[in-house]
């Protein structure tokens, strides 16, 4: 608890947050639209395969780039969150967003030289320093009231929507030549590499640092605030989020909830970790078209969280959307891998797509909330973002592999069968007595 807070400083620290957040988001989203340049067209003039690598591994080698950063976040989230809970929330932010800079650079200069192992570097990098949402969740939660705690926090989380519209576009028309002659698929990174810096600044300037004896609540001694303060190195455990999920596993009331969540999220991110090849090899979409398309996608599931989701949560309960919605998902990537070849039908069959998604992300963490007690609503939260953190570390794995070696249609397949087997679960799902949404 920190005591209490001029209001204009307060609404400062709140808006920087949430262009910092912003800022992080639009990083992330601008290397959607870049990975079919690098990876599926062996005579591009961007493709980054050395030539002692086979063209027959390009999709192993574009799993490896994705799985690389979110292996790295998924073992330094935890990490930083301790750190942050010692050193500062500010201080820690600004080498995240400094860590960031690098690995865009990095990312940047990779593309230019063709080198595959410098690619990697900067996505390791960039994963070491990327695990920043939660320490942004902490500093707005330090500043919040009981009574404005989740109205704060889904302020911050709501641009997330609108970095996902915003950043494809941006990485898109950054990177085609069509638009200005000297734009190229490593000019969207320089351009993200420079915004992380602008966060550091603002960040400097306006970020109240929650962590600092000052704003501490006034009343306790120096002796407690140490305590308060207690630093271990233990705590920085790089296998904490895996220790996380285990200690989950020994809550009954969520075991299978979490296997439910583990296979969704695999077959979610091979649908969204390959897509981008089928649009490119199916479609011909070059690196705007992609951008623009997932420009499209992320305006669609603003619309639907807004109009849609709301209004379907009130006539069916959590569960039930989620025993409907996941085989109708698992359907809809079959169709989309092996029916869909005509671009006007995609454009439109998307917008379904989008909807069935948009209702399991809500209706995901609705269910682990209401099944588990007040008290340990946190923690549960904290091990249900580790289990999405390790389905995105295993899924570029298995569809690159499998892009490899059967079909670059071959996730969506994989993907469908996992969502698959999460439905099955679901079905027997059993929730504790008296709950609201049986």
């Amino acid at each position: 608890m920190i005591k209490k807070i001029d209001k204009i400083k307060k609404k400062k620290h709140l808006n920087t947050l949430s262009v910092l957040m912003f800022i992080n988001m639009i990083g992330f989203s601008i290397l959607l639209p870049i990975i079919p340049t690098l990876f599926t067209n062996p005579l591009g003039e961007y493709y980054i395969l050395p030539g002692y690598i086979s063209n027959n591994f390009n999709f192993i080698m574009q799993g490896v780039v994705l799985m690389v950063y979110a292996l790295f976040v998924f073992l330094s989230s935890p990490i930083l969150g301790e750190l942050s809970d010692y050193y500062g929330r500010k201080k820690i932010l600004n080498i995240c967003f400094a860590g960031s800079a690098a690995g865009y650079f990095l990312f940047a200069y990779a593309v230019m030289t063709h080198n595959l192992w410098i690619l990697l570097l900067s996505r390791m990098i960039d994963g070491i320093t990327g695990g920043n949402i939660s320490v942004m969740q902490a500093s707005t939660v330090d500043v919040s009231d009981e009574s404005d705690r989740a109205k704060n926090l889904s302020s911050r989380m709501s641009v997330i929507g609108i970095a996902f519209i915003l950043g494809p576009w941006i990485s898109g028309t950054l990177a085609s030549k069509e638009v200005f002659y000297l734009f190229n698929p490593a000019t969207p990174f320089i351009f993200a590499g420079f915004i992380s810096i602008i966060a550091i600044c603002l960040s400097e300037k306006y970020l109240i640092e929650t962590r600092s004896k000052e704003n501490i609540e006034s009343g306790i001694t120096d002796e407690e605030y140490h305590l308060y303060n207690k630093f271990s190195l233990k705590k920085l455990h790089p296998f904490n989020s895996l220790k996380l999920i285990i200690s989950g596993y020994k809550m009954k009331n969520i075991q299978t909830f979490l296997n439910i969540n583990l296979l969704y999220y695999i077959g979610f991110f091979m649908y969204s970790s390959f897509s981008q090849n089928l649009l490119s090899i199916r479609f011909g979409f070059d690196v705007k078209d992609i951008g623009y398309y997932f420009a499209y996608t992320g305006l669609l599931m603003t619309i639907v969280q807004i109009f849609i989701v709301s209004k379907i949560n009130k006539r069916f309960s959590p569960k039930k959307i989620l025993d409907f919605s996941l085989p109708i998902l698992s359907l809809f990537l079959i169709i989309y891998a092996g029916f869909i070849f005509n671009l006007s039908f995609l454009l439109i069959f998307i917008i379904f797509f989008i909807i069935v998604i948009s209702l399991l992300m809500v209706n995901m963490n609705l269910v682990l909330i209401l099944n588990t007690g007040e008290n340990e609503r946190g923690k549960v939260l904290g091990i249900y973002s580790s289990v999405q953190s390790l389905a995105q570390v295993i899924a570029p794995i298995i569809g690159g592999v499998s892009s490899s070696l059967i079909s670059y249609t071959s996730p969506f397949y994989l993907g469908a069968m996992f969502i698959t087997f999460a439905a099955i679960l679901s079905w027997k799902y059993k929730q504790k007595s008296g709950n609201q949404f049986l």
